[in-house]
């Protein structure tokens, strides 16, 4: 069990813990870091949020007018020993500035959830997604219109994934799945071959295969229609103690996309840099 204390300013400090057996992120889903979790979980661990007993996140970025008024907000207020999360985003350079509001309900011992937004990217709308478990995945499902619901299905540990299939409708459209690095195109293939959907299908979707080293991703190639890789996607790099340190995408051979963080002596993160602009993290 992972344990809180005081200091003697108040500001609240936790007793470190071993990021490589029960880190506080999602890796495999850290790509959602700046987005609300409309669809999906956010990418904080809701056991270690719990063990931790942490009441709230924020994530904050300064500038405006005044260099240390708060740009944007992030608020991630969990109650019910971490079940509720209460979601808000504010922008304070819009108006309204509630950027993104809703509420997301997971039972983490129990694999069951709802997803409920009133707003996102400022637009007053209900979005709504349900969280089911099933035998051997994690089944988020998206009502985009009377007629049509959205899927994704994790399988595996939501910490530790296997493979992840995402449907629009009743039609595939991607298939990411999680190996050791060293795997071979044989490997790689033998698994997409055993998934169950036709050729025709798994030759439509996007198909990428993540490397995984010590039950942690490091690197995402996209692949052909023969399962050969065409160009690396994303890659994760590590410190010693396991925490996360960068996350990249790429189109092509290029990086679009970089954030990097650096951690307190708690070993929580502290300062998130995305593409030279830092937000700052804060805990209650």
């Amino acid at each position: 069990m992972i344990r809180c204390q005081s200091d003697v300013d108040s500001a609240k400090t936790y007793a470190s813990y071993d990021p490589t057996t029960s880190p506080i992120f999602q890796y495999a889903f850290i790509g959602s870091i700046e987005n609300a979790p409309v669809h999906s979980l956010e990418c904080f661990d809701r056991e270690v949020i719990a063990e931790l007993k942490i009441q709230s996140i924020t994530i904050h970025s300064k500038g405006g007018k005044n260099p240390e008024d708060t740009l944007e907000k992030r608020q991630f207020v969990y109650s019910k020993n971490a079940a509720n999360l209460h979601y808000f985003d504010y922008r304070f350079d819009e108006t309204p500035n509630i950027w993104s509001d809703g509420i997301v309900y997971f039972d983490w011992k129990q694999g069951n959830g709802k997803i409920a937004f009133t707003k996102n990217f400022g637009v007053k709308r209900d979005y709504k997604s349900n969280i089911l478990k099933t035998k051997d995945a994690y089944l988020f499902l998206r009502e985009k219109r009377a007629d049509r619901i959205d899927s994704t299905w994790i399988y595996g540990a939501l910490q530790h994934p296997e493979k992840v299939i995402s449907k629009i409708g009743n039609s595939l459209y991607s298939v990411e799945i999680y190996l050791p690095e060293g795997s071979s195109t044989t490997d790689i293939q033998h698994v997409f071959q055993n998934l169950g959907f036709s050729d025709q299908s798994l030759l439509l979707a996007e198909k990428t295969i993540v490397f995984t080293r010590n039950n942690r991703p490091v690197s995402a190639f996209i692949l052909n229609e023969v399962y050969s890789q065409i160009s690396q996607s994303k890659s994760w790099e590590y410190d010693k103690t396991g925490n996360l340190v960068k996350y990249e995408e790429y189109v092509g051979n290029t990086a679009t996309r970089s954030i990097s963080w650096t951690y307190r002596p708690d070993l929580l993160p502290d300062v998130m840099t995305i593409d030279r602009k830092q937000y700052f993290y804060s805990y209650e």
